[in-house]
């Protein structure tokens, strides 16, 4: 609880989701002991879609580049986005992903994949590789991590929706007691936390 107390504490009040999610990776991956990862923002496209577009990597392997944006159901990120449940492989092959160094290359990874939920909506989705397998601690963690995230990354959407200058009222607060998240707004903004439509009919 206390280094998920640091990370609430320290994402709140950011109002830029590349930031969010550069500091999000930055912190998280030698917690957990992951070697590489990707944040991917489930974005409103403006014509009534939602795709996944690249946040923020770590230490990314320079084997091409990484995708700007995933469709929903597309690959392993776009796949978690829409069962809105994490998925985890092991053993997998170098030539699915290498993770590398100045001195040489890993053979063998896990991956694990999470999603970024807010009262049941995905918002982000989180991937993660390492060179052993994640520990029975620090995907526990990571699930109560995903779980609490996911109100500051609705907080930023409700301001860039709004404006930077309209939410000046908006406050959340993170319980890391319980795990429970509580959210307090300016009467006027109250409608901005309204998933769009289209999000609600396809369960984003």
């Amino acid at each position: 609880k206390t280094n998920l107390a640091k990370f609430t504490g320290m994402l709140q009040g950011q109002r830029e989701l590349s930031t969010v999610g550069q500091m999000l990776l930055t912190e998280l991956a030698p917690l957990v002991n992951a070697h590489q990862g990707t944040i991917y923002h489930l974005a409103d496209t403006g014509t009534g879609y939602y795709e996944l577009r690249l946040l923020s990597s770590y230490a990314h392997g320079g084997e091409g580049e990484l995708p700007a944006k995933i469709s929903l159901g597309e690959g392993l990120v776009g796949q978690c986005a829409v069962e809105k449940k994490r998925i985890m492989l092991t053993h997998v092959p170098s030539n699915f992903i290498t993770i590398s160094s100045s001195l040489g290359d890993a053979q063998q990874v896990s991956i694990l994949v999470l999603p970024v939920l807010f009262e049941g909506h995905t918002k982000a989705v989180i991937e993660l590789a390492t060179l052993q397998s994640f520990s029975a601690g620090s995907q526990a963690f990571l699930e109560l991590l995903t779980q609490s995230i996911g109100a500051v990354f609705n907080t930023i959407e409700a301001t860039m929706r709004t404006g930077h200058g309209a939410c000046a009222h908006v406050e959340i607060q993170v319980r890391v007691s319980g795990q429970h998240v509580a959210r307090a707004a300016h009467p006027a903004q109250l409608h901005s936390y309204s998933q769009p439509a289209v999000g609600r009919q396809h369960g984003w």
